[in-house]
This record gives C-alpha cells, sequence and structure tokens, in this order.
C-alpha cells in the first residue's frame, strides 16, 4: 500500500498534497471552534482562525461536512449567508478530542528520545 502523498511513480510529494495537509490541518481547530461558540457563520471561523487561507478552510470544512461531523445550512438571501454547527456525530467525538487534549497537557514537557530513522 502507497502512502497517499506518494506520487504515481511512488517517489516524491504529489500535486496538491501540500493544500490537502493545510486542510487537515484546521479540521480539528474547526471542530473546537464550533464545540465552543456553537453555530458559526464563515467568516467568524475565519477571523477565529487566522492564519487559514480561503482555499484550506474550505477544504477543511467541506471535509468535515463530507464526514458527517459538521453541518452546513445556507439560507437563500442576499448576501448569502452560510452557517456551521457540530452534527451529533461531531458532539460526541468532542469528549475524545478533550481527553486528547489533556494528555497532550500532561505531557507537553515530555523527553521524547530521538529516533534514528
Amino acid at each position: 500500500m502507497r502512502a497517499p502523498w506518494a506520487t504515481g511513480d511512488g517517489v516524491g510529494v504529489g500535486v496538491g498534497s501540500r493544500q490537502r495537509a493545510e486542510a487537515a490541518l484546521y479540521k480539528l481547530p474547526v471542530l473546537f471552534c464550533l464545540y465552543l461558540d456553537g453555530t458559526t457563520r464563515y467568516n467568524e471561523l475565519k477571523r477565529k482562525l487566522a492564519p487559514a487561507t480561503y482555499k484550506s478552510l474550505t477544504s477543511a470544512l467541506r471535509g468535515l461536512v463530507a464526514d458527517g461531523l459538521v453541518k452546513r445550512v445556507e439560507y437563500p438571501q442576499v448576501p448569502p449567508k452560510v452557517e456551521y454547527s457540530l452534527t451529533e456525530r461531531g458532539l460526541s467525538l468532542m469528549p475524545v478530542l478533550d481527553e486528547l487534549c489533556l494528555w497532550g497537557e500532561a505531557h507537553r514537557d515530555d523527553r521524547v528520545p530521538s529516533s534514528d530513522w
């Protein structure tokens, strides 16, 4: 099985892998923002996740919607209004992510042995 970032020849990084990595980078922060703040509009998320590009945030949101973790509601008005919120499935993931954060905080200063690879 090849790594998802491998090109056709199995060597190097494929086209678009940086965009996929950036989108993945913002999935957890989006989930936490929606968990803490509830239903949120796109521009509010963009402000809270300031380093995120339009493309990476949009890709992250699309992925979360496709995974069934986030609900997207579009209102037919001018200017367009789109709101995002966690689904029941997304809410059920939050206790696991909270525990992961607690584990990370508890082990933040741990020394990790160096690797030879």
